[in-house]
């Protein structure tokens, strides 16, 4: 694998990784707001619902992506196209 390649995927998983971090933060956000009456406890419910989706979607991304396959010889250009129609079929 290239080192191209492998820094790609390493900054990639830094990023969902941050982005998990960012949906938590927003669903502590819900709970202050709740707290302070600002939503009803409806609206937190479902909020709630709706972020913790999305981490199992991140979580289920980055486990995928530990088993997409490439050939370790293409060009970059390549294994993005490559990449993105991966993370189509996938999202």
């Amino acid at each position: 694998m290239s080192d191209k390649i492998r820094m790609f995927l390493k900054i990639m998983k830094i990023e969902l990784e941050d982005l998990e971090d960012d949906v938590k933060a927003m669903e502590s956000l819900y709970e202050r707001k709740f707290q302070d009456k600002q939503i009803t406890n409806y609206v937190l419910q479902e909020n709630r619902a709706l972020l913790e989706h999305e981490i199992h979607c991140v979580r289920d991304f980055c486990r995928e992506m530990d088993s997409f396959s490439y050939e370790t010889s293409e060009p970059f250009d390549q294994f993005l196209e490559a990449f993105y129609s991966f993370a189509k079929n996938i999202v």
